[in-house]
Order: structure tokens, then sequence, then C-alpha cells
């Protein structure tokens, strides 16, 4: 039964107010001067009981203070905002600092069970799933494969994640049958070009790469064992059977990958990596699993992965050029691919770097080859700091820009030579000086006088010189191949350099631009 009784001070301290058979009853006439006491023993209506009125109310303030503590726990475990104000009244008057101290430890068991049952829960439902889909039964004598392991809970299902030997990885999984259409499949066709990009990773890279976790659905029951002591069960002995069949969610490149770099080095086989089990749900669930995976991602910027490359030689020699020209770092956004309009920075870094390429033709391919050599990188930077020094000396508007005098909005609101437009045909123009016969730049035999003749160009957007080729006729950035191009052309007849058959052809459609052009 429940009384709802009072709990005001004085003579009617713990008098029964009202007697329900349900509790709904009873909280539907709670007051802040009324206690529900629930109790098998009978209580009479109007008969004061102050001793069993103290005690159950002691009880309630104290559960209400548990609340309290396990409430902002689980906002700072989960890194969460707390804002107590809203259940203040629970702390009954007591300091939160106090209370924090006095059931911390209550609160951190409560909220462990409370995991713990969650974590139980999902693991019942996981095994109520698959028997329900009639796979094996929990034999735990079944021939098994075994990792260690550790539990979690994802939207309420059990999962593991085990590491797993590089050697039982290529021999555990399964594709979908390549002749199966689309639709019916759990995973993506190979690549294989793509899984050989991997193996040259790892074996080019053996002592500092880097794998992410697969994620595999696992068709037949699979059983966990804890270890004993562990903190709530979670560290343990994964055990699949033999039988089941693992299908690969998202990773199948990367096992692709590791197998064949194992058979590449050998060595490699006792190497580990994570996998992420699920119960296999059926090809539906599969399939959501894989476009939650792979379409929820966000790719981060070309900007923010050159920067962070210290493996590639162009993105080394990149960050290296761009530290060594005084003043040029703090004129390149770093973080994304695109400058915004109200930015300081002039040029992006992608941006940059195909400036460099263009310049200097250096690409991935031939790298090795130019680059390897540490005095060689050394002396591009001299290089680049004497093509910088002859800009700022001769061509109209560089040195004010890059010194700062102009804003860099105002230079990409009027001027043409702070676009990565002009930068990227700039390289195009000047690249016969700098490479030799064989196509490698000649870094110190370089002559740059030929810029002295870039003194004449009109540095503005509306010059006639950049109309149909750097500027399009509404007046916006022509950023294609062929708006560099056809601006390198200029360039180079400025420097009174001859032209390639691609900018005579960009000079010809230009011109035919300008004769079709309405009469004023």
């Amino acid at each position: 039964m429940h009384y709802l009784v009072s709990i005001v001070k004085g003579d009617e301290y713990g008098k029964v107010i009202s007697t329900h058979k349900d509790r709904i009853s009873a909280i539907n006439k709670l007051d802040n001067d009324n206690l529900i006491i629930t109790t098998d023993e009978r209580l009479k209506k109007g008969e004061c009981y102050p001793e069993l009125t103290a005690q159950k109310h002691a009880e309630s303030v104290a559960d209400d203070r548990l609340t309290f503590c396990i409430s902002a726990k689980i906002a700072a475990k989960n890194n969460e905002s707390f804002n107590g104000q809203h259940i203040a009244y629970k702390l009954h008057g007591m300091d939160p600092y106090d209370v924090m101290a006095e059931f911390g430890e209550a609160a951190d068991l409560e909220i462990q069970r409370r995991e713990d049952r969650d974590l139980e829960m999902a693991a019942t439902r996981a095994r109520i799933a698959s028997l329900e889909k009639d796979v094996c039964p929990d034999d735990r004598n079944a021939i098994t494969i075994s990792f260690p392991a550790v539990r979690g809970i994802q939207a309420g299902k059990e999962f593991f994640a085990a590491q797993v030997p590089f050697i039982q990885l290529t021999k555990m999984f399964v594709f979908d049958d390549e002749v199966l259409p689309v639709e019916l499949r759990m995973q993506r066709e190979l690549n294989t070009r793509r899984a050989v990009r991997i193996s040259d990773y790892i074996v080019e890279n053996q002592r500092d790469y880097v794998l992410p976790a697969l994620t595999s659905s696992v068709s037949a029951r699979m059983w966990f064992d804890a270890l004993p002591g562990n903190h709530g069960q979670r560290l343990g002995m994964l055990n699949i059977p033999l039988d089941a069949v693992m299908l690969i969610n998202d990773g199948q490149h990367r096992r692709s990958g590791i197998e064949m770099a194992i058979r590449r080095v050998p060595d490699l086989k006792s190497e580990m990596v994570t996998v992420v089990f699920f119960y296999d749900e059926g090809l539906k669930r599969s399939q959501q699993i894989f476009s939650d995976i792979n379409c929820k991602q966000v790719k981060p910027s070309a900007a923010l992965s050159a920067l962070f490359d210290h493996r590639e030689l162009v993105n080394i020699w990149l960050k290296e050029v761009m530290q060594g020209v005084p003043g040029l770092t703090s004129k390149i956004e770093k973080e994304t691919a695109s400058v915004g309009a109200k930015s300081s920075r002039l040029w992006s870094v992608v941006s940059f770097k195909k400036f460099m390429s263009a310049l200097c033709g250096v690409n991935d391919g031939n790298a090795e080859l130019i680059l390897a050599d540490a005095k060689q990188r050394k002396a591009s930077i001299a290089f680049f700091i004497r093509f910088f020094a002859a800009l700022a000396e001769h061509v109209p508007g560089w040195a004010p820009m890059m010194g700062g005098l102009l804003p860099a909005s105002e230079v990409r609101e009027d001027m043409l030579i702070g676009h990565a437009v002009f930068l990227e045909a700039l390289a195009v123009a000047c690249r016969p000086l700098l490479l030799d016969e064989r196509g490698i730049p000649a870094w110190e035999a370089c002559d740059l006088t030929s810029l002295a003749k870039l003194a004449s160009i009109n540095p503005s957007k509306i010059a006639p010189s950049w109309k149909y080729r750097a500027v399009n006729i509404n007046g916006t950035m022509n950023k294609t191949a062929f708006g560099v191009v056809a601006t390198a052309s200029v360039l180079r007849g400025v420097m009174e350099l001859p032209l390639s058959p691609d900018m005579l052809k960009a000079d010809s459609l230009v011109n035919e631009s300008f004769s079709n052009q309405p009469a004023a």
C-alpha cells in the first residue's frame, strides 16, 4: 500500500493524509509538504508515524542526492555540459560539492551496475536474435577460433573489438560472389589496384604504418569469456565457431592488401589489426552497416592531408619551401582547399602545391629522382627565395601584396596577381627558365632576368589582357586549365619566350572570342 504523509515539522509530522492502492495516484497528489511511504505495514489515515516518516524521508533525500551525483558524473563521463539547476531541488539544501564527496563512490557503483546491465541485455538480445535465425547453439565444446577482445555496446547491440593476427585475417573472411547483382551483395566489388596500394604502403612502411579497424558480420553464435576481476567484465576472449561465415562490411581492401603484404614479407604475418565483430542480422543490416560507415564519413581536406603528411616527398618539400621563403607561410591558407573572400591569406596550400608542381615539373612519379637528396631540396628553397624576390622587384603590386601593405581581400577584389589562376599561370610561363633539356630543375643555374619584363603587365583584373583568359566575360575568375594556359601565354609573350602549341591554340580561341564580341 502507498501512503501520503506530511513532512511539515510540528505536531502533524508523519500524519497519514491519504492511502492509495497504486503509486501513480499517490504521485498525482504529492507536493513539497508530503512524502510517499510504500510499506506492507498497515497505517491508519489521520494518525502520525514520525519515526517511520523520518526514516523514509532520510532515505528519499539520500536517493535524490545520489541521483544528482549520478547525473553529474554521467555528464562528465560523456564529456557533456551539466546544468544542475533543473534538478537542484534534489540537493535538499546540501552543498553540491559535499553531495559529490558523500555520494560519489555510491554513484560510481550505480553507474557501473547500469552499464553492466545494459551490456548483459545487449548480449541477451543478440543471443535471442541468433537463436531466432536458427544459427548454431552455444556449444562450448565446438571448435572455435579465439581472440583477445573488448566487449561493448552500440545502438543497444553487443559487439566485440578483437586483435586479429594478419595470418588469421587472410584465412577467416570470405567475399560475396562477384556474379551477384550489386543489390544482393553485402560488400563492394574488390578493386585490386586499391588493395595493391595498401600492400605497398604496409611493405614500404613496416615500422610506421597505421591501419584502421575492419568491420565484420558473423553468421553464427559467438560467445565471450570475460577475464576474472576485470572492470565491467569487458575484457576477455572472443570465441567464434570455425564453421561461421564472416563477411567484411568495411575493410575488404585492407584485408586483401594485408594478404598481399604477407606474401611479399612473411615476417608481417604476426602483426595484428583490430576487427570489430557484430552478430550477422542478414543482408539488409549488413548493407546498412556498409552505408553508415562509408557514406557518413567526412573526407579530410586536401590541404590538411598535405600538411599532416610526413612521408610523401612532394608534401615534405612543399612544407620546406613554405617555411624557407621569407613571409610566404603567412600568405597561405593551410586548412581549406580554397581561400575565403575575407581571408588574410592569398592562396590555399592546394593552389600553392599546384604552382610548385607546374613550375618545377615535380610529381609523385619523379619526386624520388628530384627531391630525395636533401641538398637538392635545399637548393630548391634557395631558388624559390630568388624567384619570389624577382617577382617582388618586377611585378607591379607584388611587393606591397606580400608585405601586407595591400590587404589580401582588396587584392582579390581588384587585382589578378593575388588569385590562384595567375600563380599557376606564372608557373607554366616560367617553367622553361628552370628545367634543363632532361626536364630536371636547374635550381642554381636558372636565369631569372626574363622576369624583369613582367614590369610591363597590368595587374588589374579588368585589364583587357586577361579577358577571356584568367577572367570570364562576367568578371569572375576562370580557374580552368584553359584559363591557366591562356594566361601563361600572355606572360610568356611579355617575357619574349616561345609559346607552346597549347598556348597558340588558346590564343586563337581568345582572338576568336574577341572578334565575335558585338560592337558597342
